[in-house]
């Protein structure tokens, strides 16, 4: 399609669209403890917060990273961080623009 960008690793998979971003909370290196059925600390806060921000029409992809990396900075006892990497204008983009 016009004006989309493709994206890929090494693996061969590309991605095609025109906004792309990561949310990462894990740093390189770094063993994080595993909950079993809960998954790491960054999981559980992740889906937390997602599950929060479907019914916040106004939660944009960097509110909702900022939720995370708190809450993250809390469970983990500031062992852990949240960032997000990307297209900048993912930033502002609503997760659910027509919540309930």
């Amino acid at each position: 399609p016009g004006g989309s960008i493709e994206r890929g690793g090494d693996n061969g998979y590309v991605h095609k669209d025109s906004m792309a971003c990561s949310v990462f909370g894990n740093s390189p290196g770094l063993k994080v403890k595993e909950h079993p059925g809960k998954g790491g600390d960054f999981t559980q806060c992740l889906v937390s917060e997602l599950a929060k921000s479907s019914k916040d029409e106004r939660a944009t992809l960097s509110i909702i990273t900022s939720r995370v990396g708190k809450a993250l900075n809390k469970l983990s006892n500031y062992d852990q961080t949240c960032w997000m990497e990307g297209d900048s204008q993912c930033h502002n983009v609503v997760f659910m623009p027509k919540a309930k």
